[in-house]
C-alpha cells in the first residue's frame, strides 16, 4: 500500500506514518518501492511473512478456546 493508503486506514498523520513506515524499512520489516511519485510498502516476504505464519499457526494451536474466547 502507499503512504496515503495506510495512513487513511490507521486514521494517522501521513508525515508521521511515513516516517514510521521508513524505519520499519530500515530494520528490513517492510519493502519499499517506488511508483511514479509514491512509495509503495509491503511486509518482508522472505522473513516477516514466515514469522507470522509461525505465530498464527501457534494461536490456533494454543489460543482458542482458551478464557471464553
Amino acid at each position: 500500500m502507499s503512504v496515503g493508503e495506510i495512513a487513511e486506514k490507521v486514521a494517522g498523520e501521513q508525515s508521521a506514518v511515513s516516517h514510521n513506515l521508513c524505519m520499519l524499512a530500515g530494520c528490513h520489516i517492510l519493502e519499499m518501492r517506488k511508483q511514479g511519485k509514491q512509495r509503495i510498502y509491503s511486509l518482508n516476504a522472505e522473513t516477516v511473512l514466515p514469522m507470522l505464519k509461525i505465530v498464527e499457526r501457534h494461536v490456533r494451536t494454543n489460543c482458542i478456546g482458551r478464557c471464553g474466547t
